[in-house]
């Protein structure tokens, strides 16, 4: 078996699917590493301020 690495960017699964039909897709590890090191900062970054200061 033969793997294709990369982003998850879309474009890609088109060119393996026509230069490496046999292969299988799998996502590289510098991107795993960075999306799940970024993921328990996306709730906080979303959720409002408990408390606001007053000028």
């Amino acid at each position: 078996m033969r793997v294709v690495a990369g982003d998850g960017a879309r474009w890609i699964d088109s060119c393996v699917h026509e230069w490496c039909p046999n292969a299988e897709r799998a996502p590289d590890g510098f991107h795993i590493v960075s999306w799940t090191s970024g993921a328990p900062d996306n709730p906080r970054k979303q959720q409002k301020p408990l408390f606001c200061a007053i000028p």
